[in-house]
């Protein structure tokens, strides 16, 4: 067979051309048929006339800061071994910016993970936050059984801030590890309940704290929290009550034995 014929070469020329016609870019097909052409034609042998290594280095890095006309930008696209060790330079950069732009998306996605985790366990923490009375009484509690308390608070006038006691004689808890269940006056509010014991009305030399969800029914709202007064004096106190969102507390007299 002729491969040299007319008929083939038309055949090969037609679908060269319909080859190239598929191409977007043309100029940009041209360049790679360069490009591998002049790989296949690659050679290590180095003449005097070659460019420098920097040269190429530079020129990989930024092909724009060199004229086309510079003599050396000339040789380079005539050279067999400029022109690979140029296209190879190039190659290289474009793998190290790769790599490097990777790094810094897994860099800036593991910096966003830590500082979201940091936020969300400091979030937690201090919405799960126990003051350090009622860590130790939650501790007791784990290893103590509680004794159980009903404090009704039913018959008590409710006190806010400063003013005279109320009449009423004092509610009693022991000193110890107490269960209590505490029944609110009537017509309070279920929800979030701060309970303290303390010397004053404002919370502020509070000795014990603990927190309770009440439950209102009726009437009527009931609440049950944990109590360590292992470590209270025997003494008067004033039994504390908030409901969360308030900012003021019920006051009612408290005994410890």
């Amino acid at each position: 067979m002729d491969f040299f014929s007319p008929g083939l070469v038309a055949v090969r020329k037609r679908k060269k051309e319909k080859a190239i016609t598929k191409r977007i870019n043309p100029e940009q097909w041209f360049l790679e048929q360069l490009e591998a052409y002049t790989q296949k034609r690659a050679t290590n042998e180095k003449t005097a006339d070659c460019c420098s290594e920097s040269f190429l280095q530079s020129y990989a890095a930024n092909p724009g800061s060199v004229s086309l006309s510079n003599p050396r930008v000339e040789h380079v696209n005539s050279c067999n071994y400029c022109m690979p060790r140029l296209l190879r330079l190039r190659e290289s950069r474009k793998a190290a910016r790769a790599f490097h732009e990777r790094i810094a998306r897994v860099t800036a996605l593991a910096v966003a993970c830590l500082v979201g985790g940091f936020l969300a366990a400091t979030y937690w923490d201090r919405a799960h936050s126990i003051p350090s009375s009622e860590s130790g009484s939650l501790s007791a509690h784990s290893s103590v059984n509680p004794i159980e308390r009903t404090l009704d608070l039913t018959n008590y006038a409710t006190t806010r801030g400063v003013g005279d006691e109320p009449a009423k004689p004092p509610l009693v808890l022991p000193a110890a590890m107490l269960h209590v269940h505490i029944i609110l006056p009537p017509f309070s509010e279920g929800g979030k309940y701060r309970i303290l014991v303390a010397h004053d009305r404002e919370g502020k030399t509070a000795l014990v704290r603990a927190n309770g969800t009440a439950v209102a029914k009726g009437y009527t709202a009931n609440l049950d929290v944990s109590f360590d007064l292992r470590g209270v004096k025997p003494g008067n106190y004033l039994l504390l009550t908030e409901l969360d969102g308030q900012y003021d507390y019920y006051s009612y007299p408290l005994k410890v034995e």
